[in-house]
């Protein structure tokens, strides 16, 4: 059964854990790595990578691209990353293993599971693989411009009787606008893949009706508004949509909006959404999916998903008709073939019927409306009752809420509300004879508690069951219980408390739980000058910023701290605790700026009582200020000194491409004591020295060094 293999490659263990069950569940073998290197030296091809990016730098790429070749021939990679950010989607996407990129912050099993699963077996479409189960989703079909205005305002109703605000509801309106227009103008394609529409004018697009529906599907699960716009072509593709943002945010001039073009609208759409879902069937259909986060201040783009489908899903999303999706009979409104008699006469009973329902409806409507009253209790009281989606009032402990003039023999919708308490919904009807009577007992909802320690990454039992979760976490549960509460982590003390929790609407934290190290650890306090630094502990980072207290150390040990900030050169201290002792360091970082050398041939580089390094050198943060720099290299013979200014506003670049001068037969060069055959220099006029291995008498000669050429010393030339 587990024939498939998945890999997680991430410094957290907290994050690790938190995918490992949904990517488990996917049922395909998954495997654990902390760092590319040791995935690198895995055996075998995986079908799915899991990369975290804990930061974002000039490296990320680089890394990126060696991960994604474990990949087999039809593997496909995840990405997740700190923040969110436009860009860093599109340049992690461009790979094409790359189908799927998240923001730390949503990561959860469920979701991963679900790209898991879309990835390795296909099955994609369908809005209702995106929500929890048992949401009920809704459906339209859009064949011109008067459906897709019907369409906008149905889901804006929709939106707007559940409560959500406005900032909101015009983001939703505007995709749903942009998803259409996509599906009905720009998607329709002929035989050869030309659209079919490119060349008509917008006027005359509004009269058309095409035979091919657009599929608009919208839900909500109180967390995220959700909507799907499908068509039945499949012309839209990955490399596409990325292309068309990538120019959006960096063109000088902005696409604009074109008849026949999509560019624009899609920009507009990844700004508005929380999530961004491609589904592609390729020549079949297309299906766009969008959330909207309605617990978010913000409107962040956190995921950007393509999938392409793996099964043959003609039946589902082909409706019988030609490849050229727009009807000439409903494009010119010319009749295909005369009307038979039959039809004709049974078309004219079916009016005469038709007539007859009618005014009996008629008259029913016109008869006086009988009304009743509607008495809701609920326990505990102060619920918000609404009635067929209009806010009635609040229930009170005596009297409870008393809804008078609602229509008899007919369901209303009634809904109770409270915080703390889970929704209450259920149809009701009323009498106009004596009142309705409603008792309503709310259930509560778990209480959610935040625990956190420190460190993090400890086991959370309560009342002595494994909670499965690590701090920092969140915890559901019951209120006014009683609790015992046990946190443990390898090689410190066992953490144990007992706590009551409060009411239904009472928010409750426990305090920051500081583990205590067993015997053979130490205690260590890193302060820094300026604050906000990165900690690394023998070059692994740890999770937060200085100040830094109780941070565990094993003892007896040499262990090497680094401090890292931005605009600042790297602290570097190593240390030894002893067992039990508590140490306190206190870093003062110094302003900097970034150096880069490059030379050719290669060279050591010698700055200060730095350790050597070799070029190319990136990145290299020194001190501001001015700085000695000497390259060093055997073969050819080089030494070559300079100075250099570094800049915390700016980062230093330096290159060097060196000339080489070679001693001519019988002879040999000679500089700072040394002696050699091939000499490299910078590019200019040099006098050089030469000894004869003959006579060892001396030269000396100018000579002309170009770079990256060689010139050949020989004293009998100038002769």
């Amino acid at each position: 059964m587990l024939n498939r293999r998945i890999a997680i490659v991430s410094h957290s263990k907290t994050l690790q854990q938190e995918a490992l069950p949904g990517l488990m569940a996917s049922g395909a073998t998954v495997e654990l790595f902390s760092s590319k290197e040791e995935l690198l030296s895995s055996r075998g091809e995986l079908n799915l990578i899991v990369v975290h990016f804990d930061e974002i730098g000039e490296d990320t790429l680089t890394i990126f691209k060696t991960i994604l070749g474990k990949l087999g021939s039809n593997g496909k990679a995840v990405a997740i990353i700190p923040k969110a950010d436009l860009e860093t989607h599109i340049r992690l996407l461009a790979y094409p293993q790359c189908n799927n990129v998240l923001v730390e912050s949503v990561v959860d099993a469920a979701k991963l599971a679900g790209i898991a699963v879309r990835h390795l077996y296909g099955d994609i479409f369908g809005l209702e693989k995106y929500l929890p189960w048992g949401i009920r989703v809704y459906s339209m079909l859009v064949g011109n411009y008067d459906e897709k205005s019907v369409a906008i305002a149905t889901i804006s109703d929709f939106a707007s009787s559940l409560g959500i605000r406005n900032k909101y509801l015009e983001h939703i309106e505007k995709v749903v606008d942009e998803l259409l227009m996509n599906a009905l103008y720009d998607a329709p394609v002929d035989a050869e893949g030309q659209g079919l529409l490119y060349d008509v004018s917008s006027k005359n697009r509004i009269e058309m009706k095409l035979e091919q529906k657009a599929i608009i599907q919208y839900a909500c699960d109180g967390n995220n508004f959700a909507v799907s716009v499908r068509d039945n072509y499949g012309t839209l593709k990955k490399e596409v949509v990325l292309d068309y943002l990538d120019k959006c945010l960096h063109s000088d001039e902005k696409i604009d909006r074109k008849e026949g073009g999509a560019g624009l609208g899609l920009y507009i759409v990844t700004n508005s959404v929380s999530e961004y879902v491609l589904n592609i069937h390729p020549g079949k259909a297309a299906e766009v999916i969008c959330l909207f986060d309605l617990k978010t201040p913000g409107i962040l783009l956190k995921s950007f998903g393509v999938f392409e489908e793996k099964i043959d899903i003609s039946g589902q999303v082909h409706p019988a008709t030609t490849k050229g999706g727009v009807s000439e009979r409903a494009v010119s409104g010319r009749s295909q073939a005369p009307m038979p008699v039959s039809l004709k006469a049974a078309l004219g009973v079916a009016i005469v019927l038709l007539l007859a329902a009618s005014g009996i409806l008629l008259w029913k409507d016109l008869r006086p409306t009988k009304k009743g009253t509607l008495v809701i209790k609920t326990s505990p009281p102060g619920a918000k009752i609404r009635v067929d989606g209009t806010l009635r009032g609040t229930t009170d402990a005596a009297a409870g809420l008393i809804i008078d003039s609602l229509e008899v023999d007919r369901p209303h919708v009634l809904r109770a509300t409270k915080n703390g308490y889970k929704d209450f919904q259920a149809v009701v009807r009323v009498s106009h004879k004596k009142q309705t009577t409603h008792d309503l007992k709310l259930e509560p909802l778990a209480i959610e508690i935040p625990v956190r320690s420190k460190p993090e990454g400890a086991e959370i039992h309560i009342n002595g069951k494994n909670t499965g979760k690590t701090t920092p976490a969140v915890i559901e549960l019951l209120p006014n219980k009683k609790y015992k509460l046990v946190i443990t982590l390898d090689d410190y003390e066992k953490f144990t408390k007992e706590f009551i929790t409060g009411g239904p609407d009472e928010k409750q934290e426990l305090d920051l739980v500081k583990l205590k190290p067993t015997a053979d650890w130490g205690s260590l306090k890193i302060i820094s000058q300026p604050s906000k630094a990165r900690v690394f502990l023998d070059g692994v980072m740890q999770r937060g910023h200085t100040p830094f207290e109780n941070v565990a150390i094993q003892a007896d040990r040499d262990v090497m701290i680094e401090l890292r900030l931005e605009g600042y050169v790297p602290f570097k201290q190593q240390i030894r605790l002893e067992p039990q002792e508590k140490q306190t360091i206190k870093a003062t970082l110094q302003k900097g700026g970034l150096l880069s050398i490059e030379t050719s041939p290669p060279t050591q580089v010698i700055i200060g009582d730095q350790e050597p390094l070799k070029t190319p050198v990136k990145d290299l943060a020194l001190p501001t200020g001015s700085h000695n720099v000497e390259l060093r290299s055997r073969w050819p013979s080089i030494s070559h000194n300079f100075t250099i200014n570094i800049s915390s506003q700016k980062a230093t670049e330096k290159k060097i491409i060196f000339g080489t001068v070679s001693a001519a037969t019988g002879f040999r060069l000679q500089r700072n004591g040394r002696t050699t055959q091939r000499l490299g220099l910078i590019p200019g006029t040099h006098s050089v020295t030469l000894i004869s291995n003959e006579t060892g008498k001396r030269h000396k000669m100018r000579v002309e060094v170009k770079p990256g050429r060689t010139t050949v010393a020989d004293p009998d030339a100038e002769k």
